[in-house]
């Protein structure tokens, strides 16, 4: 009985890290992050971004989500950014992923809605809560 939970554990263990697929524009936007590159950032916005920043909610223009994530950054000077965990919709048009940001300030979790239309990828979503 043992033998077979063990078994099942590393098979789903094993399924759940294929899932997780390497992808360049998180890629991307995790180095923008870690070098608090705010135009490699927001070169990924669509027209418009939902953006939290703490307890601050709107829904904003790309240039206005670009100064609110600029203004917070300058605040909070990254040390590290970590990749946590991703996931992708049924359909494969719209996934998300989750990272940890270390600052001078703190931690914060990083959350990062994207969707795919065609063959451009843009972030529909930025959520900053801190840690």
């Amino acid at each position: 009985m043992m033998l077979r939970i063990l078994f099942s554990m590393m098979m789903l263990s094993s399924i759940c890290a294929k899932a997780e697929v390497a992808d360049p524009v998180w890629d991307a936007v995790s180095e923008a992050f870690r070098q608090a590159n705010i135009r490699g950032i927001s070169s990924y916005f669509g027209s418009m971004v939902d953006i939290t920043i703490l307890d601050s909610e709107n829904t904003q223009s790309k240039s206005q989500a670009l100064a609110a994530l600029e203004s917070f950054l300058s605040k909070n000077k990254p040390k590290s950014f970590t990749q946590v965990h991703q996931g992708t919709s049924k359909g494969k048009d719209s996934y998300y992923c989750i990272g940890e940001l270390e600052t001078q300030n703190g931690k914060f979790r990083v959350y990062v809605y994207f969707k795919t239309n065609a063959s451009t990828t843009q972030i529909q979503e930025i959520r900053i809560d801190k840690i």
